[in-house]
């Protein structure tokens, strides 16, 4: 499975703990949502090398990221 070696390359070449690996997995997993989301009104966007590697190695998220709401709107909404 590619989720599996992709983390696999990331212990074997870094000594981690815990804490940090789940921190990497949910940053690159983040990246990818925001990468991959509609942006409304911009044209194509140029992708770094490494945006392309978050792209194709996460690309088995697609079924499972789900847009959330920013936190400026999630706060003006809850203000009485």
């Amino acid at each position: 499975m590619q989720f599996n070696n992709i983390i696999f390359n990331y212990i074997f070449y870094y000594i981690i703990s815990e804490k940090q690996l789940r921190t990497w997995i949910e940053s690159q997993r983040t990246r990818y949502g925001k990468l991959t989301a509609a942006k409304s009104g911009q044209g194509a966007v140029k992708l770094t090398e490494r945006d392309t590697w978050i792209c194709s190695s996460w690309s088995f998220l697609d079924s499972s990221v789900v847009g959330g709401t920013h936190r400026k709107e999630a706060n003006e909404t809850a203000a009485p």
